[in-house]
């Protein structure tokens, strides 16, 4: 967990504001549609200091550095959403040396990504508990996505060889790029 929360500005007692109230934050965890970022969203952390390239907030929303950002330009990743986002200290002061946004990736039915041999296992609830095998068709494109239905402990973002080494090559930290054929899910953790 990132220990914080995003808010539309800096509130002194960030505890006393109830995140859980701001659609573009909470619509997902709701089962509803992403409303957009607003213009100015800050992310209030209990932590000092931010140094890491992309990390899940909730299961929907990421951060992700600048370096992060243009490898998805670079790519030409059809994103949900991207907002800047300040990371702010609970005094107001700035936790991380770098430029962050917060950001929503796209997300695709299994169904849409599966090549044909794809095996999922469902969970008790009807989400898909793990990816046996994941083999992806030669007509999908799109280089960092999530799969809709994962359970929490498995939901974690994929993305593409040319994806790895981009960012391998951009130097992104905090990050294992682990290869579909040795991933056991959930052994995974989710990013």
């Amino acid at each position: 967990m990132l220990n914080g929360a995003l808010y539309d500005q800096y509130y002194q007692d960030p505890k006393s504001v109830g995140v859980g109230y701001f659609p573009w934050y909470a619509n997902p965890s709701r089962g509803r549609a992403h409303e957009k970022f607003p213009d100015r969203v800050v992310f209030i952390t209990e932590v000092d200091r931010y140094d890491f390239d992309v990390r899940g907030d909730l299961g929907f929303h990421y951060l992700i550095s600048e370096r992060f950002c243009a490898v998805i330009s670079e790519l030409s990743v059809p994103m949900v959403d991207v907002a800047p986002v300040e990371i702010l200290s609970l005094a107001g002061e700035p936790a991380s040396p770098a430029g962050y946004c917060v950001a929503i990736f796209p997300s695709f039915q299994p169904e849409e990504v599966d090549g044909g041999e794809s095996k999922f296992v469902n969970g008790k609830f009807g989400g898909i508990a793990r990816i046996r095998k994941l083999v992806v068709s030669d007509d999908f494109s799109c280089h960092i996505f999530k799969l809709i239905g994962m359970e929490r402990s498995s939901n974690s973002l994929i993305c593409s060889e040319d994806f790895r080494d981009e960012a391998v090559r951009r130097g992104i930290k905090g990050v294992e790029f682990l290869d579909v054929e040795s991933i056991d899910w959930p052994g995974g953790k989710p990013v």
